[in-house]
This record gives C-alpha cells, sequence and structure tokens, in this order.
C-alpha cells in the first residue's frame, strides 16, 4: 500500500463536527502523529479551555492558539485537529500553517451540530448569550472562510469517520 507523503494534513471545521474523532482515525491509518491544538492548549496552561476562557476571555485563548499555531508549522507527518475558530481568528499564523498542508473542512448538519453540543459543558459560548443562537450565528459566519481554505470538504452528517478517512487518503494517493 503506498503512504501519502505528504507534510501533514490539517482538519478545519466547527465544533462538534468530528474533527477530533476523524484526526485520530487518520492519523492511525496513516500512521502519522495525531496533534490537536486545543490538547496542547490545555496541556500548556494545565486546565480546560472552558476554564481558560472563564478566566481570561477568548482573546487570551486565541493568544494562546497562535502561539500553538507557530509551534506546528515545523510539524511534518501530522494529522492536526484544530479549534473551530482557528482558520478565522488567526489570520498570517494559520495561513503559514496551511500552506504546507492538505486542508480538509469537516462538516456536520447544523441540526446535528446542535445535538452533539447540547451536553457539552466544556465547549463555552461564543459570543452569544443564547446556546442555539450561537451556534447558529457563528456557524454561518465561519462556513466561507472554512469553504475558502479547505481543498475537500467532508460531511459527517453522511459520512462515518471511516468512510470519511478513507476517501481522503483515497484522494492524497491520487494527488
Amino acid at each position: 500500500m503506498k503512504k501519502p507523503t505528504n507534510k501533514r494534513i490539517v482538519l478545519i471545521g466547527f465544533r462538534g463536527c468530528g474533527k477530533s474523532t476523524i484526526a485520530k482515525q487518520l492519523a492511525e491509518m496513516l500512521e502519522w502523529n495525531y496533534v490537536s491544538t486545543d490538547r496542547l492548549i490545555e496541556e500548556k496552561k494545565g486546565m480546560s479551555i472552558s476554564r481558560i476562557v472563564e478566566e481570561n476571555g477568548w482573546n487570551y485563548f486565541r493568544k494562546l492558539e497562535s502561539e500553538v499555531i507557530n509551534e506546528l508549522q515545523a510539524s511534518k507527518r501530522s494529522v492536526i485537529d484544530t479549534g473551530g475558530g482557528v482558520a478565522i481568528e488567526h489570520g498570517r499564523e494559520i495561513d503559514k500553517l496551511l500552506d504546507s498542508s492538505i486542508v480538509i473542512w469537516i462538516d456536520a448538519s447544523l441540526a446535528d451540530i446542535v445535538q452533539r453540543l447540547r451536553n457539552d459543558a466544556n465547549r463555552p459560548l461564543l459570543n452569544q448569550g443564547n446556546f442555539i443562537e450561537d451556534i447558529e450565528f457563528n456557524y454561518k459566519k465561519r462556513q466561507p472562510h472554512y469553504q475558502n481554505l479547505a481543498a475537500y470538504r467532508f460531511n459527517t452528517s453522511v459520512e462515518s469517520a471511516e468512510e470519511i478517512c478513507n476517501k481522503i487518503i483515497s484522494e492524497m494517493r491520487s494527488a
């Protein structure tokens, strides 16, 4: 089996779309490193994203996220699972990371995202006071950015993680 030799794969998309699940499975299938920007931030600060945002605000979290993105620019043979806002909030830093990467947008229906996030207390609201309004507003705001950055788009509402991983590997082999 011919293994893809690209530097890295970066998964972008809204929270709750399945980026982490797909990134872990894809990294395992490729025998590459799995990297989560959110987990790196949590390890760096010794606390959850929710707590970081609660205690220090979104601007501070975005600063930490920017630092992590800069650190990942030298990574190779890695599948990188990014936070939902990373493609929107970091302009030039994310461009440098994405430049030598295959960028894949992992998407899902709005109804599925709401259902998946409904009971997840570890994900703080972004900027709206109401849970559903927050998701709808930010999902619609971010969609054009994801679309502009991604080479490929896969929807976890209609395909399983395994199907998506197999399609990604197939696309990499044919590229």
